[in-house]
């Protein structure tokens, strides 16, 4: 592809970003829409704040698309999460794979991802929530478990030298009874590896410093935080996290749900150029 065709390619990109906005005017723009879809207890000037401060913390969130940034926010909104607040959510940057004009291009946009602290946060709304626990376990620990009609989980850490960590697990406590869920180490990693774009090295530029990089722990907690919650009876909250959870949306819509994921997993770089 020649310099001119890739200008041409950033200009047709820039004239669908809806004429050049800004970030801040376009929260401005829907400030009215990002309060309706927020809970009584919160305001779209806080949520817009709480990104802004984010968005300045995590630079490479600001050369995403305006659109794909606001479709992040709004999902935090119907939830009732905030980004970067507690390990809520994160928004994370990566190229994404489009067809523009017929051309296959990667654009840098951005991507909702709900922290395990989200999903607990979600969870104790559920009317029939008690406790909930995730833990990672560790090689000199004493760990026993088993699934069937005589199910039981037994953890007891060790005081001494813990070693390196072999499982990780989630637990829940509803009206009714436990319900648990146990992963081996590299079962959740290989699931980061195959389901999150902070993995996909080929596609996306951005690995260090996003939450697998950084915080490899908490993914995994999360990642079989989000298994066990698969298992459970779900608020609606927690549908529409599961739904939402990496995802990459540049539309608006009242209900988020019906706007449909543009996350593109494809690892075919034929004839692939990167747009900013």
């Amino acid at each position: 592809m020649s310099t001119q065709q890739l200008i041409t390619l950033k200009e047709q990109i820039k004239s669908n970003e809806t004429q050049k906005m800004t970030i801040e005017e376009y929260f401005d723009k829907y400030l009215d829409e990002l309060d309706k879809a927020l809970p009584k207890d919160r305001s779209a000037k806080r949520l817009t704040r709480i990104a802004m401060t984010y968005i300045r913390l995590h630079p490479e969130i600001a050369s995403c698309s305006a659109q794909s940034i606001l479709g992040a926010v709004f999902q935090c909104a119907q939830l009732g999460l905030e980004p970067g607040v507690n390990g809520q959510a994160f928004l994370n940057a990566f190229w994404n794979t489009k067809i523009i004009n017929g051309k296959k291009v990667k654009v840098k946009e951005c991507q909702l991802m709900i922290g395990y602290l989200g999903y607990k946060d979600l969870f104790y709304r559920h009317e029939k929530a008690i406790t909930i626990d995730m833990q990672p376990v560790y090689e000199n620990d004493y760990f026993k478990y088993q699934y069937g009609t005589n199910a039981f989980l037994d953890h007891v850490p060790t005081d001494d030298d813990k070693g390196k960590i072999t499982h990780y697990y989630s637990i829940a406590q509803l009206r009714g009874g436990y319900v648990f869920k146990v992963m081996k180490a590299e079962a959740c990693i290989e699931h980061g590896k195959k389901h999150s774009k902070c993995y996909d090295k080929e596609l996306m530029a951005f690995k260090k410093g996003t939450p697998w990089d950084t915080e490899e722990e908490a993914m995994c907690l999360k990642t079989v935080m989000k298994q066990l919650m698969k298992k459970l009876p779900l608020s609606t909250e927690l549908q529409m996290a599961i739904a939402m959870d990496d995802t990459t949306k540049s539309t608006i819509k009242p209900n988020m749900l019906e706007v449909k994921d543009e996350t593109n997993w494809s690892e075919d770089e034929e004839n692939l150029q990167q747009v900013a």
